[in-house]
């Protein structure tokens, strides 16, 4: 769809299958831990499947391999409000997370149309 919001899925997986991670790598583009612009290696569950997580788009995330790893670890929480995740550290500092938009800006100005 134009606005990037994917309509249905099956949220019973385990794994996301690739045209789903696909799809969450395009939308991603780059890790999305806050301050890290590393490439996805990884696509994740925000709230872990473990915990009840499902496999769709909106608890899905594009991590690099550090990201994905340092998720894991004591102490750091990550979660969720509508496209923003929100990543907490061990000391209990929080940093969101945005997706980049989906037609992004043109950075040149429109060229002179011929006539």
């Amino acid at each position: 769809p134009v606005d990037g919001h994917l309509i249905d899925q099956d949220s019973r997986r385990r794994l996301f299958d690739r045209p789903l991670a696909r799809f969450i790598s395009g939308r991603d583009v780059r890790c999305r831990q806050p301050g890290c612009d590393s490439p996805i290696r990884a696509t994740d569950h925000i709230r872990a499947y473990t915990d009840g997580g499902t496999t769709m788009a909106a608890n899905g995330q594009g991590l690099c391999t550090r990201s994905h790893t340092l998720k894991h670890l004591p102490g750091w929480k990550v979660g969720a409000e509508g496209n923003v995740i929100t990543w907490q550290t061990p000391t209990g500092h929080n940093y969101r997370s945005t997706p980049p938009p989906v037609i992004p800006g043109n950075r040149r100005p429109p060229g002179r149309l011929r006539q």
